[in-house]
């Protein structure tokens, strides 16, 4: 759909000379993502107003963002399937939040912790969705541990102190973002032992 859609706009744009047909691939990449941010940052927001969440859910959105651009992992083949994705990842810190076990959040400080680590460790993820450059990867490792590491410090402190929307916002955004790492290694090292 959002593929399709940019598609036709960069048509659009090349049969009004405002963009050179040789550079309509690159246009359409662009379009394609723009339309998906502006969908997703619509919908995040309709639903925060609805739920009224919407200062929990600007944290999110921000920490889970910030986090993803840099430390690689999951990325879908399709923009629907990444929309659908960030979407179910969102609500589901919305039902933790409105929950708000206490097991649930001790839970989420330890994955946090364990989270953290990952990042060290594995970060960035290269997905043959998202390549990056060896240079990239040097570059986003330092950023993704500065990064993680101010999340996590976020996130104990918010713990200990009870800030309730900045505990759940940073817990979940880099226990996810971990998962979302350890999902692509698990898969990558499937395909490698399927040749």
């Amino acid at each position: 759909m959002f593929k399709s859609l940019a598609d036709f706009l960069s048509l659009k744009l090349t049969t009004n000379k405002i963009i050179d047909i040789n550079d309509r691939e690159n246009y359409t990449y662009g379009l394609e993502l723009f339309l998906i941010k502006v969908v997703f940052f619509s919908i995040i927001l309709v639903l925060a107003l609805l739920t009224d969440s919407l200062i929990i859910s600007l944290l999110f959105t921000t920490f889970y963002l910030s986090l993803r651009k840099y430390t690689g992992g999951y990325h879908s083949k399709t923009s629907g399937m990444c929309l659908i994705i960030s979407l179910l990842i969102y609500l589901m810190m919305l039902f933790f939040e409105r929950a708000d076990f206490n097991s649930v959040r001790t839970v989420l400080m330890v994955l946090s912790v364990i989270s953290f680590i990952i990042i060290i460790i594995f970060s960035p993820v290269e997905n043959e969705n998202n390549p990056i450059t060896s240079d990239e990867k040097i570059k986003y490792k330092k950023i993704s541990i500065i990064i993680s590491f101010i999340i996590v410090i976020i996130t104990g402190l918010s713990f200990f102190y009870n800030y309730h929307y900045l505990f759940y916002s940073s817990a979940w955004s880099i226990s996810t973002d971990a998962i979302l790492i350890i999902l692509t290694k698990g898969w990558q090292k499937e395909e490698k032992a399927d040749y």
